[in-house]
């Protein structure tokens, strides 16, 4: 899971900035990435005086092949970050790209967050993750292919941020959703979010997470993860629904909607917590296209007991008669989705 030779950081944002400085040093000036994204995945580039250009995706939030062909020949001085989003791997003509990117000596970024638990990755010349977002540890992040950068000691702030996940991660384990269970959860999930991301300065990762990263039986994880998402999975097929990832959903189940905000907030007054949450960045221009549609449903045990049971009475109750998108009603041929969401 994680590679050998990897670096071990706080977080997967100190991971890009170590990365980011790199290629910055390497006369690197512009970063093409997703026009969906996490600010997390831009802002270390940004910090490092790099353009982030972003570039139009697919129905699945993952780069647009021939876009990416065109814009690579427009300057030597680039790289690519390539974000196994939701679990997705690249496929043939996007693969293709990547590679042909590389042996033009277009450096690419491999971001394994959500595909964290799979067996291979996509070939790039970085590969970064954050261990937090998959993993039941308070703090912990990668890069590989950086070298071996002298990481300076964690200071006080730095444990002070792991001591909040720690507080995060023992409440998400409490059963029950009560309203005030859940806001308790959040509001200490929240103070522990912005104390890490407030950490710029590449650390390593703690002791105590580092402990319990070599205590964690991976495979069992998987396993659970991908046992949840299959209940999910079919009780939504056959319900009518389609299920974008499939394959890959260790990170959660992604699925599609009429309004991602409206369902995000519906399943929270459920107690139920979508894991992966990207919405629109303040300040984006309003012709920008941003994806509305989607949703991810968790497929651990965190923070519900039993996630599916409670999660499958809900959704037939409320949420999928008034927001998700019926089978009937999705985007019709391969080419058209790609237009449609991308915006074009």
């Amino acid at each position: 899971m994680v590679p050998d030779g990897a670096v071990l950081v706080a977080n997967g944002k100190q991971a890009l900035s170590l990365v980011a400085q790199e290629l910055r040093e390497r006369g690197v000036r512009t970063v093409l990435a997703p026009d969906h994204y996490c600010l997390t995945m831009i802002q270390p580039f940004q910090l490092e005086g790099l353009r982030v250009r972003h570039l139009p995706t697919d129905a699945l939030a993952l780069l647009d092949a021939e876009v990416l062909r065109h814009a690579i020949a427009d300057d030597a001085h680039q790289a690519v970050l390539h974000c196994e989003v939701y679990g997705a791997r690249a496929g043939e003509r996007l693969l293709s790209a990547l590679t042909e990117a590389r042996a033009h000596g277009v450096p690419v970024v491999v971001d394994a967050t959500h595909s964290l638990l799979a067996a291979a990755h996509d070939p790039g010349d970085y590969l970064v993750a954050s261990l937090r977002k998959l993993l039941p540890v308070p703090d912990g992040g990668f890069a590989l292919g950086v070298g071996h950068p002298a990481l300076p000691e964690r200071a006080a702030a730095d444990e002070a941020a792991t001591q909040l996940a720690l507080t995060a991660l023992e409440l998400g384990r409490k059963p029950g959703r009560s309203p005030a269970s859940v806001a308790e959860y959040l509001d200490a999930m929240g103070a522990a979010e912005e104390a890490m991301l407030d950490l710029l300065r590449p650390v390593a990762m703690s002791g105590i997470a580092l402990q319990w990263l070599r205590q964690l039986d991976v495979q069992a994880w998987r396993q659970s993860r991908r046992a949840h998402a299959a209940q999910l999975i079919a009780w939504l097929i056959a319900s009518g629904h389609t299920v974008l990832n499939a394959d890959t959903a260790e990170c959660g189940v992604v699925v599609r909607v009429r309004d991602a905000p409206a369902a995000e907030q519906a399943l929270l007054e459920a107690g139920v917590i979508c894991p992966i949450s990207w919405p629109r960045p303040e300040g984006l221009p309003q012709e920008a296209p941003w994806r509305s549609d989607l949703v991810t449903l968790p497929v651990d045990r965190f923070p519900l007991p039993s996630v599916v049971t409670e999660m499958k009475g809900y959704l037939t109750a409320t949420v999928v008669d008034s927001l998700f998108v019926p089978m009937r009603d999705q985007v019709g041929s391969g080419a058209a989705q790609n237009r449609w969401y991308s915006g074009r």
